[in-house]
């Protein structure tokens, strides 16, 4: 009886670890579906701008874009080196010469990443975004050609180091149906580290 009654007991015992560890486990699953990426650029573009009638007069102003992704985001598509995620979150702001001290909001719920570590001199990030400035609707091309390394692979994850934005590895480009303007950057940083998101 006292055999049976031990055996009964580390069964039990045995019982509680395991549900103990898969508590544990299912805890750190929740922790890393909530964990997400945020990229924040902010600098200041150059003048004048590189190519294009800059109408929204954005040349010599300051801006700052984020983009915030989970680290479980799957892609739309990828090969070896590179991946396209659709249906990312952007924000952030931009400043006019027509109203230097005003900040006008720009976001979108449904830009499109590329992330690509193909190109042997530099890892890209490329974000694709319709937006509304002023009123106006847009499409905005982001352009950034960061130092080989900065990527961790093609998926959603902290950046190595920050980078430094300038004139020679940012554009971006804002475009109507009828004409683009191309902007560079003089000066800026580009970090991407992990955070986890606001409380709801």
């Amino acid at each position: 009886m006292f055999h049976v009654r031990k055996m009964q007991s580390a069964a039990l015992v045995a019982a509680l670890v395991c549900f103990a560890a898969a508590d544990q486990l299912a805890a750190q699953d929740a922790g890393k579906a909530r964990t997400v990426v945020y990229h924040v650029g902010n600098g200041l573009f150059a003048s004048p701008a590189v190519s294009g009638n800059d109408l929204l007069q954005l040349a010599g102003q300051k801006f700052q874009i984020s983009v915030i992704a989970s680290e479980a985001t799957k892609p739309l598509k990828h090969g070896h080196k590179w991946a396209i995620y659709t249906n990312m979150k952007m924000q952030g702001v931009v400043y006019s010469g027509f109203s230097p001290n005003q900040p006008f909001p720009v976001h979108s719920k449904h830009a499109v990443l590329v992330l690509s570590e193909t190109n042997p001199n530099y890892d890209l990030f490329k974000l694709t975004s319709d937006i509304t400035v002023s009123g106006i609707k847009l499409t905005a091309i982001a352009n950034v050609q960061m130092p080989k390394g900065t990527l961790s692979g093609f998926l959603i994850k902290p950046f190595t180091n920050s980078v430094t934005l300038t004139p020679q590895n940012v554009t971006l480009t804002y475009k109507s149906a009828t004409a683009a303007t191309v902007l560079g950057v003089t000066s800026g940083t580009f970090t991407g580290t992990v955070g986890k998101p606001p409380a709801n």
